[in-house]
C-alpha cells in the first residue's frame, strides 16, 4: 500500500465474533443479486479537485477488472451469476454532505439524486441487481463512527418510488479512504487505501443485499468471517488481503468465505489466532502478485 500501517492495515474488535468462524453460512430465503450491476458515486471536493479525475478513472478500472475477474468465481455457489456482473458507470457529485450519515440518510440522498437526475435510477426490472457504491466525502462518517476505528464501510438497503409499488434500493458506503490522515496524494494511493474495503462490501451486498441472503445464524456475513485473524484486538493484526492480477493491473481485495471449501477465497485459508503470516499483505509493503 505504500503509506504505512494506518491505511487499512489492521483490525480492531470490529466483527471480532465473526473472525475465523468455520460453521459456514446459510440462507432461508436465498435472496441475492443474481447478476450484479455496480454504479459508483464519488462524493465531495476531493474528487472535484482530482486533476483529470485520475483517482476516479483508476477506481472505475478497478470495478471493471474485479467484476470480470476470478475474484468473483466463488460467489457462484451463492447463486450469483458472475458472468453477468457489470460496472455500469460512475458520477462525481458535489452536494453538501452531513457530518454523519445513517441508513435512512443514504437512501434519502440517493432518492434526491434520482429526482434531480444527478444519478440514474436502476434500469427497469433490474432494481434487485443494482448496487450503488458511494465514496463518502472527507469529514463524513457513517453511523457516527469516528476514526481510527477499523470500520471501512457498510452496506444497506431501502426503497424508492411511490406506494404501493415501492422498488428496492441497495447501496454500500465507503469511508476507509479518508479514515486516516493524510488524504491520498495520488490515484494509486486512493485505490490502494480502500479497494480491499470496496471488495468486502460488494461481495456481502451481492450475497446478502437485504438481510435475507447468506450469513451465519447470528448474522456474520461472508466478508466478516475472513477479514482478519480471530481474536485480533490490536492494531498489529493486519487485514487479510489478496493481490489479484487482471491484465497489467494488480489490485488488493479482501478474502471472503467459501462455503464449499470451508476456507477463505481466494487464499484458501481459515484465519485463526495463529493464521500463517505468509498469507498476509503486511502493512506498508506491496505484495507480489500471485496471478
Amino acid at each position: 500500500m505504500g503509506r504505512g500501517a494506518n491505511w487499512g492495515g489492521s483490525c480492531y474488535s470490529v466483527n471480532d465474533n465473526c473472525h475465523g468462524r468455520t460453521d459456514g453460512v446459510s440462507t432461508k430465503r436465498g435472496i441475492v443479486m443474481k447478476h450484479p450491476h455496480v454504479y459508483a458515486i464519488y462524493w465531495g471536493s476531493y474528487f472535484e479537485r482530482d486533476p483529470g479525475r485520475a483517482a476516479v478513472k483508476l477506481m472505475d478500472r478497478f470495478f471493471k477488472d474485479i467484476l470480470s475477474s476470478s475474484f468473483m468465481n466463488a460467489l457462484r455457489q451463492y447463486g450469483v451469476e458472475v458472468e453477468h456482473a457489470a460496472f455500469v458507470g460512475s458520477k462525481v457529485v458535489s452536494d453538501r454532505a452531513p457530518q454523519t450519515l445513517i441508513d435512512e440518510g443514504v437512501s434519502a440522498q440517493l432518492k434526491a439524486w434520482f429526482r434531480a437526475e444527478t444519478v440514474p435510477e436502476p434500469h427497469r426490472g433490474e432494481e434487485r441487481n443494482w448496487l450503488y457504491v458511494i465514496f463518502l466525502p472527507e469529514g463524513t462518517t457513517f453511523g457516527g463512527v469516528e476514526p481510527p476505528r477499523c470500520a471501512c464501510g457498510d452496506h444497506g438497503h431501502g426503497v424508492y418510488g411511490e406506494a404501493p409499488e415501492y422498488k428496492p434500493l441497495f447501496w454500500a458506503v465507503i469511508q476507509e479512504w479518508h479514515n486516516h490522515e493524510p488524504l491520498p496524494k495520488s490515484d494509486r494511493e486512493f485505490v490502494d487505501s480502500c479497494s480491499w474495503c470496496v471488495s468486502h462490501e460488494m461481495v456481502e451486498s451481492f450475497t446478502n443485499p437485504g438481510g435475507d441472503g447468506y450469513q451465519t445464524a447470528d448474522g456474520c456475513e461472508i466478508g466478516d468471517i475472513c477479514e482478519c485473524a480471530k481474536g485480533s484486538n490490536d492494531q498489529k493484526a493486519p487485514i487479510i488481503k489478496a493481490p489479484i492480477q487482471v491484465g497489467d493491473n494488480c489490485w488488493y481485495v479482501e478474502t471472503y468465505w467459501d462455503n464449499e471449501n470451508s476456507s477463505c477465497y481466494p487464499l484458501h485459508i481459515v484465519p485463526r489466532d495463529q493464521a500463517p503470516v505468509r498469507y498476509y499483505e503486511l502493512p506498508g509493503e506491496r505484495a507480489r502478485s500471485r496471478g
